[in-house]
């Protein structure tokens, strides 16, 4: 009985210390408590999370062309061709600001197209046109806010539309052909060109009150140029005539007469109003085929040639001054533009981009951008392109 409890008792007595033993150990992966925090010690509250949306990505700037100029010419490029309009191209124009270029087809009466367009020089883009006006167009020419732009139009109207929506603001209508426009440099008077069955008249509006101020006989057949004088004092006209006349904004009356050596359609001043351009044929063959196109330079105010500018061997339909007056750029019958130096008169360079006659040019105000419109019935956006 001794030897059965012992067998019993010594295991069971093993096992009940070996419990015990367990049960007083520390277990391995107790933590060890805090460390007392002393009155320095902050404990920071939880703050409430919140999504912030993404930051905007900032817009990029579209970097300055370089300005147009003797240094940079032989990198003069198009940058944008708008091609197969529809119609030959009249006239294109530059907003004061350099951000709009607009263009008019309707130079052929056999063409399908005759309206307004207007691109956005930075991309390109069409922003506007007009409906179909159903008439050949003759000219086109901002106010010098921007803010409008007037339509010449073969059956005597003038149309007046807001920029860049090209919705119709006003019509004033004419009892022929208005063949040339202008805006006054304060943007009170637009005159208009008109070919009448006596002869070229001019036409002076009042914009903001639609009144006519005056008009006045000024060329037989039509009135293909005007322009005024960036100080406001002088309107010029040209015509097939073979002259310019300078009026006297303020009371309509003829100061000079410029006898030229041939048939002039287009005119310009210079912006610091020191120079006056004519674009002509100086001379033609027994067949009327024109072999000398030139460009004269006049001293405003003098009103003496200075200079003429040669090179062309057809007619120079269209010109403009560079915005410092540093340059003169041309459109020939002969399909090119070309470039002259003001000061020296000599021939910079020429450029063939159209596969027609370089009907229509203007020079961007800030002088970064080069216009061009042609019989091949379209219209190149020319730029320092490296």
């Amino acid at each position: 009985m001794r030897k059965k409890m012992a067998r019993w008792f010594v295991p069971n007595l093993f096992f009940m210390i070996c419990l015990a033993l367990f049960a007083c150990s520390k277990p391995a992966d107790e933590p060890t408590p805090p460390a007392v925090l002393s009155a320095t010690d902050v404990v920071p509250a939880p703050q409430p999370t919140a999504t912030l949306p993404p930051s905007p990505i900032p817009p990029t700037a579209t970097p300055l062309r370089p300005i147009i100029a003797q240094s940079n010419i032989w990198e003069l490029k198009p940058l944008y061709t708008f091609s197969a309009l529809g119609n030959s191209i009249r006239a294109v124009a530059f907003d004061p600001s350099g951000d709009y270029l607009a263009g008019i087809t309707g130079g052929s009466s056999n063409g399908l197209d005759h309206r307004v367009r207007l691109w956005s020089t930075g991309t390109g883009e069409l922003i506007a046109q007009t409906e179909e006006l159903g008439v050949d167009t003759w000219d086109v020419a901002f106010s010098p806010r921007g803010e409008s732009l007037a339509l010449g139009l073969n059956d005597g109207r003038m149309m007046l539309y807001s920029v860049p929506e090209l919705a119709m603001i006003t019509t004033f209508s004419h009892s022929g052909q208005v063949n040339s426009l202008a805006f006054s440099p304060d943007g009170m008077y637009l005159a208009a060109g008109v070919a009448e069955s006596e002869g070229g008249v001019i036409y002076l509006w009042n914009v903001d009150q639609d009144v006519l101020v005056r008009s006045n006989w000024a060329h037989p057949y039509s009135v293909p140029a005007l322009a005024f004088s960036p100080n406001g004092q002088y309107l010029a006209s040209g015509a097939v005539d073979r002259s310019v006349k300078i009026w006297q904004v303020s009371n309509g009356q003829l100061i000079r007469t410029l006898n030229q050596a041939g048939q002039g359609t287009s005119i310009h001043f210079s912006a610091e109003n020191e120079w006056l351009g004519s674009a002509m044929c100086a001379q033609s063959t027994t067949a009327l085929k024109c072999n000398d196109g030139q460009i004269w330079l006049w001293k405003v105010g003098e009103w003496s040639l200075d200079k003429k500018l040669t090179g062309p061997v057809d007619w120079v339909e269209s010109l403009s001054f560079s915005g410092d007056g540093s340059l003169v750029a041309g459109g020939g019958r002969d399909y090119a533009i070309y470039l002259w130096d003001r000061s020296s008169g000599s021939l910079l360079r020429s450029v063939i981009g159209h596969q027609g006659a370089v009907s229509a040019l203007d020079i961007s105000r800030d002088g970064r951008y080069l216009a061009s419109g042609a019989t091949d019935e379209s219209v190149i956006l020319w730029a320092i392109t490296p």
